[in-house]
């Protein structure tokens, strides 16, 4: 499983959701597990990335946007996996971004491909809605639901 709990998790859409623009990557990264984001119950951090330049190899970050992320979702101490617990961040965390440039762009990547697959079986543009964490264990990025 992914220790999300430990680092971060969110959604991504490979369009503009509010305008449709198709050559855009919006992403939302909260700490904790990614139910908060999903559910709404956070205002997580939000990055636009230009789709087309972070395929050709380059990191195209358009927009930083910082949610200010007051809770998050972890694993209780009991070990058990299905027990959870919303939590305050910490101050210094709220203000800092929960992924790096790197990170963002490798999350970009993921889901052009992800896209580019999906509207080759479909034999149409097919945008993308993915679900994503980081294990704070491994550092590593996972593409959990697409």
């Amino acid at each position: 499983m992914v220790r999300s709990d430990k680092a971060s998790a969110g959604v991504v859409f490979t369009l503009d959701t509010e305008t449709g623009f198709r050559d855009v990557i919006a992403i939302t990264s909260s700490y904790g597990l990614g139910e908060t984001v999903v559910k709404g119950e956070v205002n997580p951090d939000e990055f636009l990335v230009h789709q087309s330049k972070v395929q050709a190899g380059y990191s195209p970050i358009m927009r930083k946007h910082l949610g200010n992320k007051r809770k998050k979702l972890i694993y209780s101490e009991t070990g058990a996996q299905e027990d959870t617990k919303l939590v305050d961040v910490p101050e210094q965390e709220q203000y800092a971004f929960s992924l790096t440039d790197d990170e963002i762009c490798e999350l970009a990547r993921y889901s052009a491909a992800i896209e580019a697959y999906y509207s080759q079986v479909h034999d149409t543009w097919y945008p993308m809605d993915i679900e994503w964490a980081k294990d704070g264990v491994d550092g590593n990025i996972y593409i959990v639901q697409a």
